[in-house]
């Protein structure tokens, strides 16, 4: 047992997040192998998440919109941006909820304050569904890492009342624009009393951060050889049965190495790149053939936070 700086004994091994003031406790690398670790003796979890995200058009942000064309001369926020991020609404992001339909599955939806303000539609007829949305600050043009620690503050209280008001339900989790935040990002929503962050990047499987204002449950992100579509389908220029024979691979290189080690793998999409008919179909082949393994468990993010919670918050004991 350990002793954290609120003077209560903990299990699991106590590390720093250098250059963070806080305490992690994580299930050690070497004691995983043959551990039992997600539920139902599955060997790997399989995250699959889409961030309907929008921008504050005619304001100059930190971060334009990627994957888009943008003539030389025009700002990054002219029309034809917009209306490439638009698709994702009106079209990306219903094509993805029939497939999830088709392979009933739920997702877990990263979505931004504005974007809920400019399309509530969508965003609620997915809530109803039983589609987990997260918040992803107010902008995805704008992350915490960019704000004064109050301004923080007002942009994650803002954030998840804009959910709130729109779904009836508060969120659970936060990830970042960007996966940019600071120390006072991972403070402020323990203080606002959320379940998990997905921000950093130091772990394959779920640990606790302990700050001053209480425990949130990280459940790392990956920007090294990031799987996600911007890069899959936008960067590498392949062809789509290139495209798609790198998602089969990728996961077999995961599902191999869980064989020993249990992790997890996340596959991250954009409704306006996913959305459209040669990349949802790449999405729709991946979701059958990762669904014929077995083995696999697919949560949304609160299940796995949840599960993390309750089976490893006294310690990582097998």
């Amino acid at each position: 047992m350990v002793r954290t700086s609120d003077g209560e004994e903990r299990g699991g091994k106590i590390t720093s997040v250098s250059p963070f003031p806080f305490t992690v406790r994580r299930f050690p690398y070497d004691d995983r192998k043959g551990a039992e670790i997600w539920p139902n003796g599955a060997r790997m979890a399989m995250f699959i998440y889409t961030c309907p995200e929008e921008w504050e058009w005619g304001k100059k942000e930190p971060l334009s919109p990627p994957g888009t064309y943008v003539v030389p001369g025009e700002p990054s926020s002219g029309l034809s941006t917009r209306s490439a991020v638009n698709f994702g609404f009106e079209v990306g992001l219903r094509r993805l909820r029939d497939i999830f339909k088709q392979h009933d599955m739920k997702m877990t939806l990263a979505t931004t304050g504005n974007a809920c303000e400019l399309h509530p539609e969508i965003i609620k007829e997915l809530s109803d569904l039983g589609h987990e949305i997260a918040a992803h600050g107010f902008s995805e043009g704008t992350p915490p890492s960019f704000l004064s620690r109050e301004e923080q503050r007002k942009d994650i209280e803002n954030s998840l009342s804009i959910i709130m008001s729109l779904t009836g339900k508060r969120p659970k989790g936060w990830w970042s624009p960007a996966a940019l935040c600071d120390a006072n990002t991972i403070e402020l929503l323990a203080e606002a009393g959320l379940l998990y962050h997905g921000d950093l990047q130091d772990d394959e499987l779920p640990y606790f951060i302990d700050t001053n204002a209480g425990t949130i449950v990280e459940i790392p992100y990956n920007m090294v050889v990031n799987v996600n579509d911007f890069f899959v389908f936008i960067t590498a220029r392949r062809s789509t049965s290139e495209n798609l024979a790198y998602l089969k691979s990728t996961f077999d290189a995961y599902y191999e190495a869980a064989g020993t080690t249990p992790l997890y793998m996340i596959y991250g999409t954009h409704p306006f790149v996913s959305g459209r008919p040669d990349t949802a179909y790449c999405f729709s082949k991946f979701l059958e053939y990762v669904q014929q393994k077995k083995e696999v468990w697919f949560p949304s993010y609160t299940q796995a936070a949840e599960w993390w919670q309750s089976r490893y918050g006294k310690g990582y004991g097998r």
